[in-house]
């Protein structure tokens, strides 16, 4: 409490002019480095234990009090690398990022692709691959292979059961074996499902 005295006197001596105000500021500067306060939050509380005489010198003892906890809790945070919240934090976190890069823009021919591949996959019951080489085919849809890639990577589709259907359809409709069936499905010729999709569809024919 004596650096507050001290600064009140220094206060009167500056209003009295008995000292400059250089010689005023670096005796304050001097305080505060003492007490580990700003220069200009000391002054604060001694004008405020001047101007409120009703709470005494217990009330300026909590502003120091309440002062130098604040100043350590900041000092603390700034040392374990953490920020005070900012209350408009959670507001900027919904506003869209105007830097955003938006997602691109299909064009007509990859939708109409994707389109189509929907219906070959989905009432055609068609592998992915030969999905592939029917819209790229010159005697097919004669879609770009870029348009055709999107496509197939992007119809919603269950191969499996999609080799399903045709095993059944070959077994009911050809009255093939189970063996020729599998070859007829994985055939680069045929239908050009994989193996495992073959497999799937081999064990439940009968199910």
């Amino acid at each position: 409490m004596e650096h507050f005295d001290e600064l009140e006197k220094l206060i009167e001596r500056r209003n009295a002019g008995e000292i400059t105000a250089e010689e005023f500021a670096a005796r304050k500067l001097e305080l505060s480095k003492a007490v580990k306060i700003p220069a200009q939050t000391i002054e604060v509380n001694v004008n405020q234990k001047r101007n409120l005489g009703c709470f005494g010198i217990g009330c300026l003892g909590l502003i120091l009090i309440f002062a130098i906890g604040a100043i350590g809790s900041n000092l603390s945070n700034k040392g374990n690398g953490q920020n005070s919240p900012n209350p408009g934090d959670s507001q900027l976190a919904s506003v869209p990022d105007s830097n955003s890069t938006a997602a691109p823009q299909v064009s007509p021919e990859f939708q109409s692709a994707l389109e189509k591949a929907d219906s070959y996959a989905n009432f055609m019951y068609m592998s992915k691959a030969a999905l592939y080489d029917q819209l790229k085919s010159k005697y097919g849809e004669q879609f770009s292979a870029a348009a055709s890639r999107y496509a197939v990577e992007h119809v919603v589709a269950d191969w499996n059961a999609n080799a399903l259907e045709k095993a059944k359809s070959y077994q009911k409709d050809m009255n093939m074996s189970p063996a020729a069936i599998y070859d007829q499905l994985v055939s680069k010729y045929g239908e050009q499902f994989t193996k495992p999709q073959a497999d799937y569809a081999i064990k439940h024919l009968n199910d």
